[in-house]
């Protein structure tokens, strides 16, 4: 690798924000997506979804429901959409209508938590289905939320008001970008490190002492 290419590398990455960087990413913990654009590996997306169906109107919480997919490597989480429908056969021409504002005024509201190594909360109350995809979502999300591998999402369901129809279906569905291939699948972070301090990026030893 040439000097100007090391350089290029540590100072502007393969993107065109902070985060997209070699040491944006670095910065933020994730020495294994930093790897990935040093070495200029594409990203893909990759979609996942939580879901749950209302039955009945003596069930208003719906807990504990987890992915249809499982994290395999570092993904950084860019959106969310949520989709609520009537599992019924349309009762007249206007029930296409009302079910798509059904999708904002529901009254349906969820807990997002994260599980795994580190585990933490997004929403630990619950909040409206639309208000969490519209913060989640590029225009108000200020950078890449990544899951590794030994992550995954939960979410809890909770009609606040009583619904129409029976059933009712929510689909929250998230859309993640992960580096193509199977190279960073389980890769240690240190095993990560040492592959980007052979390329000549400077790694301060504060980093180097983290507990992973």
């Amino acid at each position: 690798m040439t000097e100007e290419q090391i350089k290029e590398i540590k100072a502007v990455g393969l993107g065109s924000g902070a985060i997209d960087s070699v040491n944006g990413w670095l910065r933020m913990g994730y020495p294994r997506l930093a790897l990935a654009r040093a070495l200029g590996v594409p990203f893909q997306p990759w979609v996942f979804n939580v879901r749950a169906t209302f039955d009945s109107s003596d069930v208003d919480t719906i807990s504990d429901q987890g992915a249809d997919s499982k994290v395999n490597q570092d993904t950084v989480i860019d959106s969310m959409i949520v989709r609520v429908t009537d599992d019924n056969v349309p009762d007249n021409v206007f029930s296409p209508q009302n079910g798509y504002f059904t999708n904002y005024q529901s009254g349906i509201e969820a807990t997002l938590d994260v599980l795994g190594a580190p585990r933490y909360t997004v929403a630990p109350k619950f909040t409206p289905l639309s208000t969490l995809a519209e913060l989640i979502n590029p225009a108000t999300w200020p950078m890449g939320w990544v899951l590794t591998y030994q992550q995954q999402v939960k979410m809890t369901f909770f009609a606040r008001n009583p619904l129409a129809h029976f059933p009712t279906t929510v689909v929250c569905t998230f859309r993640g970008w992960s580096p193509v291939g199977d190279m960073f699948v389980q890769m240690p972070n240190e095993g990560a490190i040492a592959q980007l301090q052979a390329m000549g990026v400077a790694i301060p030893d504060t980093y180097l002492k983290r507990a992973y």
